[in-house]
């Protein structure tokens, strides 16, 4: 059953009206997938320098454990190769504090 003109004409807007919209949606997707490129770009580019702030941050550590290391036998040598309890110290410089703190309140 053929079609009225009427009803021609109104598919023919419709179809004009799908193929805008399809088209429009078509700059829509390549725009998006421009921008995707150029986020993904961005993504390698940023863990690549990443990846390198990785390894400068791992030769750090190695360099300062090196460091600990040669402090620690500087610290046994000069101790005569004892090792001195920490804790023990660290009694003593808080009795120092103590003492010299009890001068505080007269000083207000």
């Amino acid at each position: 059953m053929p079609h009225s003109p009427r009803t021609k004409g109104i598919i023919q807007h419709f179809v004009r009206l799908v193929k805008m919209h399809t088209e429009g949606l078509d700059n829509d997707l390549q725009v998006t997938n421009e921008k995707m490129g150029q986020l993904e770009a961005t993504q390698i580019d940023t863990n690549t320098k990443l990846a390198n702030v990785e390894m400068t941050i791992a030769h750090i550590d190695k360099s300062l454990v090196a460091l600990l290391r040669q402090f620690d036998e500087m610290h046994a040598n000069t101790n005569g190769g004892r090792d001195e309890d920490a804790e023990g110290n660290w009694d003593d410089y808080v009795a120092d504090t103590e003492q010299d703190d009890q001068e505080a309140p007269n000083r207000r």
